[in-house]
Parts: C-alpha cells; sequence; structure tokens
C-alpha cells in the first residue's frame, strides 16, 4: 500500500456482519496474521499484523480495513 507508509501504523479489522469466511485473505496476508474461527476471519495475533494491507484486496465481501494500532 502506497510505498510502505502504513506498515507498522495500523492494523487489520474484520467486519464480522460481512465476513463470509472464505479464507481468501489468508491466501494473501505473508505474516499469517489471520485465521477463520467459527467461519469468520480474525486476528490470530494482532502482533503478527504489520499493516501492510496485501489481504484488503482480495476480500470479496469488504470486510476488511486498516484501524490505527492501538
Amino acid at each position: 500500500m502506497n510505498g510502505g507508509s502504513v506498515v507498522g501504523q495500523a492494523i487489520i479489522a474484520v467486519d464480522p456482519s460481512r465476513c463470509l469466511g472464505c479464507r481468501q485473505c489468508l491466501r494473501f496476508c505473508p505474516r499469517n496474521a489471520l485465521v477463520v474461527r467459527n467461519d469468520l476471519a480474525q486476528l490470530a495475533d494482532a502482533s503478527w499484523c504489520d499493516g501492510c494491507g496485501r489481504c484488503l484486496g482480495h476480500c470479496c465481501a469488504d470486510a476488511l480495513s486498516l484501524t490505527p494500532c492501538p
């Protein structure tokens, strides 16, 4: 994303009301930060997500967004 300027400043958030559990986001996350539990994507561990955004464009349900790091 954008020359990597977001990396380290944001993490992925999943909107459970939109997630279809299709696992596309998992395929494109280079850090394996996402898992599917109970048919919904979620962060396995927030510290694993570097906010690169590679998963964003692969979510057909538009259930992913970047949020500022806590």
